[in-house]
């Protein structure tokens, strides 16, 4: 059998002090709120929500449809249909960061989400860029997950057939993990493919599995704005889905909450866990001899240690908290020369401009500058 999951990743940054509002609410008309239509009727389907959207949805000067994309998304919720796995609120980059600002921010995500009657009910952490890696499974294990999501890009260690045992540099146990059917996902992302002949081609990359000769599963994860925004209406690819998987008698479709409750994908193996992500070798996004990375690193450090150094401890956790919508890693994505589309570029800056009205809101101004200009 083919266990098939799919997870849409939803994410926008705060709306309006750094994504623009008319911007969400183009993205929200020509995806969010018609893929939440097709969820609320159709599943399996899990979710890597960001919290940031269910702020934006809140506030009717930002989306008119946006009270209806939330109340779609609990009725699919209520009747099974989704599922939500965890993530840190606003999209930060846990290996540039302190562990503790990655944790806060998967339990604001939390809070947030559940707030609009949306709770997590999975153990499993995907990061940011689904970056993987020892410290993302020890920030995995403090915040209660059992699994994190590794992307296979350009390795070879990609398993589909368990859930191996990942270990730290000492072999200690840490998470189980779940990798990323890359070469499937990237049909879906980057191909004008059908419902149905995105089926074929499962049924023929795991054929042996199909006539139940084995078990797999195919866990696709791609940007949820896949459907509808990058490519217009193709949101109608997951109601079609439903439909013509019950065709297909070697194939089932689950969320991540049912798939990470089949026993036959437990093993004992440990496996040294996967430093990776879904866009490239990590190195390539901390390499400083980019001067484009390079300046934004600085960014970064210079964020960390203004809250880290600042004298004044009674402030300290405020402080933390008002400058977690800074560490958004839209600006990693403009600064790596991955896109230079000009709303990229707009929010990169809207993140320096955030971060410095944070700042000096608490007299840290100065200090921060100091530290973007010397680190």
């Amino acid at each position: 059998m083919i266990y098939l999951t799919i997870l849409l990743h939803l994410y926008q940054p705060k709306t309006p002090e750094i994504q623009n509002k008319k911007v969400f609410n183009k993205i929200t008309e020509e995806c969010y709120y018609p893929l939440s239509e097709i969820l609320k009727n159709n599943g399996d389907y899990t979710l890597n929500l960001h919290a940031t959207l269910m702020e934006a949805f809140l506030d009717e000067n930002i989306t008119k449809v946006g009270d209806k994309t939330i109340e779609n998304l609990i009725e699919a919720y209520e009747n099974g249909s989704i599922d939500f796995t965890d993530t840190p609120k606003y999209h930060l980059i846990p290996d540039l960061y302190p562990k503790h600002w990655a944790e806060l921010e998967i339990v604001q995500n939390r809070k947030t989400n559940e707030l609009v009657g949306l709770k997590r009910h999975t153990k499993v952490l995907r990061s940011p860029e689904e970056f993987s890696g020892e410290k993302i499974a020890e920030i995995a294990k403090s915040a209660d997950d059992e699994f994190i999501i590794v992307s296979s890009f350009k390795k070879s260690y990609f398993t589909n057939s368990e859930f191996p045992i990942g270990v730290d540099h000492y072999n200690k146990k840490l998470v189980r993990m779940l990798f990323r059917d890359d070469y499937n996902s990237n049909r879906i992302a980057f191909e004008k493919i059908s419902a149905k002949g995105f089926l074929e081609g499962l049924k023929n990359s795991y054929y042996n599995a199909y006539k139940n000769q084995e078990d797999v599963y195919s866990l696709i994860t791609l940007d949820g704005e896949t459907f509808g925004h990058h490519k217009k209406g193709y949101y109608k690819f997951l109601e079609d889905l439903n439909e013509e998987v019950v065709e297909y008698d070697g194939i089932e479709l689950v969320k991540i909450s049912d798939l990470i409750k089949l026993k036959q994908f437990y093993t004992e193996r440990k496996m040294k866990v996967i430093d990776n992500s879904w866009a490239g070798e990590k190195d390539s996004w901390l390499n400083e001899s980019d001067p484009k990375i390079k300046d934004y690193l600085r960014f970064v450090n210079a964020k960390i240690k203004t809250v880290e150094e600042n004298n004044n401890r009674e402030f300290y956790e405020e402080l933390l908290f008002d400058i977690q919508p800074a560490t958004s890693s839209c600006g990693e994505w403009h600064l790596s020369a991955r896109y230079t589309s000009s709303p990229v570029i707009d929010i990169s800056k809207n993140l320096v401009r955030y971060a410095t009205k944070v700042f000096r809101r608490y007299d840290l101004e100065e200090e921060f500058i100091i530290n973007m200009i010397f680190r």
